[in-house]
């Protein structure tokens, strides 16, 4: 096992060598993406984060080169958000990254976080796997709930152009518009059914599903969400106003391929875009914690804001 110094980063150091390891992982995913963070890792988490965003890094003692690294984002209400956990290569499997969680963990604590999450893709089965079993050291990964990310054609690509977020009304939603600017989309593969489908992506298009993103070419999206004003209207009444606010963002005329949705399975959104011409990409919410860390009453607490959905975070900034 390598001897690896872990150190807390709060600023822009390391910035290209931490691009570098970012840019060489490839997760299990049938749609391969990279997501280029701008103009750095930490400046882009600073834009998301409502606190300055942790980085630990991992450095081999020997050579001084950086081997790791690990992120916590903090939201509003004291949400903290791992991420960006990667490591190099070559030090696979001779890491234990273990500390790294324990810092990033016990500096969110003392910045006043009160619950940490995660998402992994639901394709990324070696990651569920390995991260999800007790082992010492490393945290506890409980799962939470699924969550799904729509992507919906623009149908009516025009001149507007939206600098940083923008907010609408159409009857009984607000609908927030989210250009994310600190991160880049890019696609580099596609596998399996994926690989089959970008072939006649031209075609597809044309039956109302937004084009798949050319690979290797920054995409060109917005983030957007629809927020119920009224959460006790006639329910068939939200229903068919939805649907007319989607069509109206989709004609409205914003300079965009498509427009990128999150939200929970088994939500008002995920059950009515899931009816739509959309394609749609899961991950699996886990809630990150140490054993022993949390007494009984403050677990119960954290759990008892899970199951209300109270954590408040926007999916844009995952």
């Amino acid at each position: 096992m390598r001897k690896i110094e872990f150190k807390i980063i709060q600023n822009s150091d390391y910035s290209d060598e931490i691009r570098n390891i970012l840019d060489e992982e490839e997760m299990e995913s049938l749609v391969q993406v990279k997501y280029e963070k701008m103009p750095n890792l930490f400046e882009s988490l600073q834009k998301d984060s409502q606190k300055t965003p942790i980085i630990v890094a991992g450095i081999d003692v020997k050579t001084g080169n950086l081997v790791g690294v690990g992120a916590c984002s903090i939201f509003k209400n004291n949400i903290g958000y791992l991420n960006s956990f990667r490591i190099k290569k070559e030090y696979r499997n001779k890491v234990n990254f273990g500390k790294a969680y324990e810092m990033l963990i016990t500096e969110a604590k003392k910045l006043g976080v009160k619950n940490i999450i995660t998402t992994i893709l639901e394709e990324n089965k070696i990651a569920q796997k390995i991260l999800t079993k007790r082992r010492k050291s490393m945290p506890i990964y409980e799962f939470y709930k699924n969550i799904v990310f729509f992507s919906l054609k623009n149908i009516k690509k025009g001149d507007l152009m939206v600098k940083d977020e923008e907010i609408l009304n159409y009857g009984n939603f607000e609908i927030y518009l989210k250009n994310k600017t600190n991160k880049k989309y890019v696609v580099t593969d596609y596998k399996k059914i994926y690989k089959f489908l970008y072939k006649f992506r031209k075609v597809i298009a044309f039956f109302g599903y937004s084009e798949m993103p050319e690979i290797n070419k920054i995409s060109n999206f917005l983030y957007i969400d629809f927020v119920l004003k009224d959460k006790n209207a006639d329910e068939e009444k939200n229903k068919n106003e939805f649907r007319k606010a989607v069509k109206f963002i989709q004609k409205k005329g914003y300079n965009c391929d498509f427009f990128m949705i999150g939200s929970y399975e088994n939500s008002f959104l995920e059950k009515n875009l899931d009816k739509m011409k959309v394609f749609k990409h899961k991950s699996k919410m886990y809630r990150v914690f140490y054993k022993g860390t949390e007494n009984s009453e403050n677990i119960k607490n954290c759990n008892e804001n899970f199951e209300n959905d109270n954590l408040g975070f926007l999916f844009w900034n995952l």
